[in-house]
């Protein structure tokens, strides 16, 4: 087990997005796969990096997500995080990573749409957030 690794996971009816940080906020992986390869998919992810919680988006699709992750027989603690207003705090890391380009780069950002779905980067400001409150309840 890594103590420094999350696994995040920003569960949907469609898809999920699965981003692996370390705990300085470095994304390692980030991945979209569909709903009903989910499991399977944190499962290998488990397997393969051995971090040390799963943070788990909080709304769409939780309730299903902790019961399918509980039938592969995942063990790895699993930690709720609160999601709302991750959607947009995505498409805002989508675009500071991967700046418009050619006229693209003339349209204000709140207009554009990224050009593939952003649940990874949802996943990964889950990360962040799972991040941020562990560092903060040390703190006290």
């Amino acid at each position: 087990m890594h103590p420094d690794l999350v696994l995040a996971v920003d569960p949907g009816r469609a898809r999920w997005g699965l981003a692996l940080v370390s705990a300085d906020g470095f994304c390692i992986v980030r991945c979209v796969v569909s709903a009903a390869d989910g499991p399977a998919a944190v499962a290998r992810m488990l397997d393969e990096h051995r971090p040390a919680v799963v943070a788990l988006g909080d709304r769409t699709g939780a309730r299903d997500a902790c019961r399918a992750l509980a039938e592969r027989g995942i063990t790895c603690p699993i930690a709720m995080v609160p999601e709302g207003g991750s959607s947009m705090e995505a498409r805002q890391l989508y675009f500071r990573l991967n700046p418009p380009r050619g006229i693209r780069r003339l349209i204000p950002r709140g207009l554009l749409l990224p050009p593939e779905p952003i649940d990874g980067y949802a996943a990964q400001i889950i990360a962040l957030r799972y991040i941020r409150s562990s560092a903060a309840r040390t703190e006290d």
